[in-house]
């Protein structure tokens, strides 16, 4: 988690944040301000400490379901943003991973022990010393979480191959046409 600034005139222009979200909240206004004309920069010297509610690897994957959930809504709310649809993990992710980010949309119940499994594996590389190793096999888990999260907002499978076919479309017009650039108005804070 980081912190954010922005103008508040451009906040309220916006519409401030939907209350109506519980999770990507602070994701979806970025979009509505981006779409504003506003640009969104980072900053790397800030920082922020933030409470966790990350107390178990159960509540963190129930976290990265949520995500799916919420992530999927808000590609419902922005179709034009590929970047916010919960199924461009299956084209973004390492190739390796692929095959079992798909095996946990197609089978999400019966996979659940390999996501459990690579989570023990995550902890035995870190005992161990193997950090690449740790992180990839928890990335590859909380993965496979989200997207049975993006799976069960779904509902369908044709509604899953509906929405697969949708990110395809809007990510293959977004390399087409690249969004605006350093022509939107600056909220960074930067200039």
């Amino acid at each position: 988690h980081g912190h954010v600034s922005f103008r508040r005139e451009d906040y309220l222009a916006v519409g401030g944040f939907d209350p109506a979200l519980k999770q990507s909240e602070d994701i979806e206004l970025g979009i509505r301000l981006e779409k504003a004309g506003c640009r969104v920069g980072f900053c790397g010297a800030a920082y922020v400490l933030h409470g966790s509610d990350h107390t178990s690897f159960e509540k963190w994957l129930a976290r990265a379901h949520r995500y799916g959930i919420m992530d999927s809504r808000l590609s419902d709310r922005h179709a034009d943003v590929p970047q916010v649809d919960p199924w461009r993990m299956l084209f973004e992710m390492n190739a390796l991973a692929r095959p079992l980010l798909a095996t946990a949309v197609v089978l999400p119940g019966p996979t659940r022990p390999v996501t459990e499994a690579l989570m023990g594996a995550a902890r035995l590389a870190d005992r161990l010393g193997l950090e690449q190793v740790a992180f990839k096999s928890t990335s590859v888990a909380y993965t496979m979480e989200y997207l049975r999260g993006a799976r069960a907002e779904a509902g369908s499978w044709r509604e899953v191959a509906r929405r697969i076919a949708r990110y395809r479309r809007a990510s293959a017009e977004g390399e087409a046409e690249p969004r605006p650039g350093p022509a939107r108005k600056d909220v960074s804070g930067a200039s």
